[in-house]
């Protein structure tokens, strides 16, 4: 399949499209195209709407970039929505974090920045990584965050050992003070209270 340069007004978005983009992920996209190049085309149908490639539409809306590389299927109707769907779907999966983070520590701030993780994300990265680090441990001060690491016997689909972190001191004396009433076994009843707390 050969890809082609079309101008941007040529180009239809989905009227139904069920990926939202909001302006932030517009626009880390549009930083990404500027510094990596416009190396996915947008792909669309016979009748140049757009099935994969809303994001990039936007971005390059943004950034000025028109024409723009596109690439046009000849897919049945049926099987446009339903690509429509897979990309997105297919996409999703879960991340290991201690080697999100061992990359990241790799890459100068620029270039982390580029990566689409924004610092939330990172610290929540790290941490996770911190206490998978420590999970043999309890009751773990790191500093901003308050670590333990219980036992969940009665958890099967659920790691034989739990690490929580909390924000506050107020909710990490709370929990360590129920665990230790339960000899430190994590209660499965009580699991999504803590989680939701």
């Amino acid at each position: 399949m050969e890809t082609s340069e079309r101008k941007l007004s040529s180009i239809q978005p989905y009227h139904k499209n069920a990926k939202e983009h909001p302006e932030k992920q517009v626009k880390k996209i549009a930083a990404s195209i500027k510094e990596f190049g416009f190396n996915q085309p947008i792909v669309v149908d016979k009748e140049g709407v757009i099935i994969v490639g809303h994001g990039r539409y936007l971005a390059a809306h943004l950034l000025g970039i028109d024409p723009v590389p596109v690439l046009e299927l000849d897919l049945n109707e049926e099987q446009v929505r339903a690509y429509r769907l897979a990309d997105n779907k297919l996409n999703e999966s879960d991340w290991d974090d201690s080697i999100v983070i061992s990359e990241l520590k790799l890459l100068s701030p620029k270039m982390i920045d580029l990566t689409g993780f924004d610092s939330e994300e990172i610290e929540g990265l790290a941490s996770a990584d911190e206490i998978s680090q420590l999970a043999r441990e309890r009751d773990i001060d790191l500093g901003k965050y308050n670590v333990m690491t219980v036992e969940a016997p009665e958890a099967p689909r659920l790691k034989a050992r739990m690490s929580f972190y909390f924000d506050s001191v107020e909710e990490f004396e709370a929990a360590k003070r129920y665990f230790k009433l339960k000899g430190g076994e994590l209660d499965t009843k009580k699991l999504m209270d803590l989680v939701v707390k």
